[in-house]
């Protein structure tokens, strides 16, 4: 690994997808190239043994949150079950990719998850990435939480990949006028698996 420190990098054609997709970021990097996560984040993952004790995860000094990392190999998948308030709220959700195509969403379930998922969204490619390959998804989500028994953080690659720093950051109630969930029905759920990010 380089001892040079990691740095962000934010290219011209990285900025429009900023603008156009629109969600937010949540942890930073320090001067020294160190990711600090949103100290307003209610959930930070950083794959650690006691965090997911089931996931395929290993030890990597290039890691961005503690030292060990979400490695999925070919066609390779994790879920990572979170505990979110059953209100209407809004969701800033962030994870971080690197060495390949991967696709990450949270799936919320009701009561019984023999019903299957009542509603998907998928975290996009920001346009941040850093000097050392990582590239952040993420995604502002609206969603009443009411009927969310059960919240899941679900990864998938097809060719391999590591993931790190996942976020959720209350970024406050939904308002009289907002619309109760911004992602797809459930009928487009497998539209989820259709777009990736290449973090290679």
């Amino acid at each position: 690994m380089s001892l040079r420190p990691r740095g962000l990098v934010l290219t011209a054609s990285a900025a429009a997808i900023v603008l156009s997709a629109v969600p937010a970021s949540a942890g930073q990097f320090a001067a020294d190239g160190r990711y600090e996560p949103d100290p307003d984040a209610l959930v930070v993952i950083g794959f650690e043994p006691d965090e997911v004790p089931d996931a395929p995860v290993v030890v990597d000094e290039g890691a961005l949150e503690g030292q060990q990392v979400l490695r999925l190999t070919e066609f390779g998948s994790a879920d990572v079950v979170v505990a979110l308030p059953r209100e209407p709220r809004r969701w800033r959700a962030s994870v971080w990719v690197r060495g390949g195509e991967s696709v990450a969403a949270l799936a919320f379930y009701g009561e019984d998850p023999a019903y299957g998922i009542d509603d998907v969204a998928q975290l996009f490619p920001t346009g941040r990435m850093t000097s050392d390959g990582w590239v952040e998804l993420a995604n502002d989500i609206r969603y009443d939480g009411v009927s969310a028994a059960i919240t899941q953080v679900s990864f998938f690659s097809s060719s391999g990949a590591d993931l790190d720093a996942l976020e959720l950051v209350d970024a406050g109630r939904l308002g009289p006028g907002d619309v109760g969930v911004d992602a797809p029905s459930t009928s487009r759920v497998s539209a989820a698996c259709d777009v990736a990010a290449d973090g290679s």
